[in-house]
């Protein structure tokens, strides 16, 4: 899937998620950054859950936890034995997190 995900983006592409994913880049923010993205979502009535690999490097442990608590959520679930993308590297545990969350929400 790494090789797929190479071939089909662009350099600038990348370059841009790179941007748009560092949040400590406090006078460059634009409208999709997690920062400014937090800001808008906060003041709506939804609730969520986020999950983060523990090895994810694009949006480290630590980046997510604050967007957690900028959100007003609860602590994000930490799937091991993944990197950015749990639903492909750890299934089981991605899908048992979501369906925990989808038992708590929709009885």
């Amino acid at each position: 899937w790494i090789e797929g995900v190479c071939q089909r983006h662009t350099l600038e592409g990348l370059r841009r998620l790179v941007h748009d994913t560092q949040t400590d880049v406090e006078d460059d923010l634009d409208e999709w950054s997690v920062a400014t993205m937090a800001e808008r979502l906060a003041p709506l009535d939804i609730v969520g859950r986020l999950c983060v690999g523990q090895d994810d490097q694009l949006a480290p442990v630590y980046e997510v936890k604050a967007l957690a608590t900028a959100l007003q959520w609860h602590e994000p679930t930490i799937i091991e034995h993944a990197a950015h993308v749990p639903p492909i590297e750890n299934p089981r545990a991605w899908r048992r997190d979501l369906q925990e969350f989808l038992n708590e929400k929709v009885p």
